[in-house]
């Protein structure tokens, strides 16, 4: 009689030996002839079942991978063919992506330069100018401005609008002209000097067409725009060369332009006090306003004091 071990080392060496890995493929006949009188029928079926479920299994396990092989090298070939079109793809996006520029000039320093569509700008001091090009150069005319800067803008036969600020309150859009433009903290203004701006004020959904000769202002207190006439517009961009150029102006007119210059406020006492004497040449303006004071108080011969952001006039001590 076989005992318990010698039959499941028995059936050990038949899992082992009755199968062929190179034709996935079991000889059961030979198997159950050499070991029909060492196993019942029902051991016999219970192995061959188990041994082909281990032969299913193992051909289920080598179709998938030869599946997965296959669709890998599907994706490879794939890959290999859209990879250079996808290198060029990036080269052309990065290439053709807006080239921008930034130009800023420090206290004291102006700068002069010519965009692309041959326009003209000058940088006043402690001001940035922001613009954008594509890669093969092209100029959509349209800038952003903090600061204060002088333009020429060059008209073009195509009719495209030149545009500042475009997307604020106060956007100015022009064909070609000239004009000085202020957009400080406290001080947004346009002194027109050829040509014709149209102002796009957005909160108010309004246009407005601003002449040669205007100067349109918005008051920081109220928020209006403000525009009158001035007769002296170039004085505006009197910072370009430090001189102030008059033509027969009065003291009030070149308070006037001064107060848009500095920022400061006039009393108006002088206002009141002043007669109407007028003045035609040039005077040397910089950045602090009191030599410019000065120079007035003797070309008028009317003593004034800028103190605490206010003009006023001078009190004179009485002679003995």
């Amino acid at each position: 009689m076989i005992n318990k071990k010698t039959q499941i080392d028995k059936k050990r060496n038949i899992e082992v030996s009755g199968f062929d890995s190179n034709e996935n493929t079991f000889d059961f006949e030979n198997i159950t002839n050499v070991y029909t009188d060492q196993l019942d029928d029902l051991e016999v079926e219970k192995l061959r079942n188990k041994m082909l479920d281990a032969i299913l299994k193992r051909i289920d396990q080598e179709t998938q991978k030869k599946q997965q092989d296959k669709k890998f090298r599907g994706y490879s070939r794939y890959a290999a063919v859209l990879f250079p079109f996808l290198i060029i793809g990036l080269i052309f996006f990065q290439y053709f992506q807006p080239k921008k520029f930034r130009i800023e000039t420090a206290s004291g320093e102006i700068k002069e330069l010519t965009l692309q569509d041959g326009s003209l700008v000058i940088l006043n001091e402690e001001s940035i100018l922001e613009y954008s090009t594509s890669r093969l150069g092209d100029f959509n005319r349209e800038v952003i401005l903090k600061g204060e800067a002088y333009f020429e803008v060059n008209k073009l036969a195509t009719g495209k609008e030149f545009s500042i600020n475009k997307d604020s309150n106060f956007a100015i859009e022009v064909l070609g002209t000239s004009f000085n433009f202020t957009n400080r903290k406290e001080n947004t203004a346009i002194a027109l000097v050829t040509g014709s701006v149209a102002l796009k004020l957005r909160e108010k959904q309004e246009t407005l067409m601003l002449k040669a000769g205007e100067v349109a202002k918005i008051d920081e207190k109220t928020g209006y725009l403000n525009v009158r006439e001035s007769k002296s517009i170039t004085a505006y961009s009197a910072w370009r060369n430090g001189k102030l150029k008059l033509i027969d102006n009065s003291l009030i007119d070149i308070l006037e332009i001064l107060q848009e210059l500095y920022g400061f406020e006039v009393s108006p006492k002088i206002i009141s006090e002043t007669d109407s004497k007028s003045f035609s040449g040039t005077i040397p303006i910089g950045k602090d306003p009191h030599e410019t004071i000065l120079n007035l108080s003797v070309l008028f011969e009317t003593p004034m004091v800028l103190e605490n952001n206010e003009l006023r006039l001078k009190q004179v001590p009485m002679s003995a």
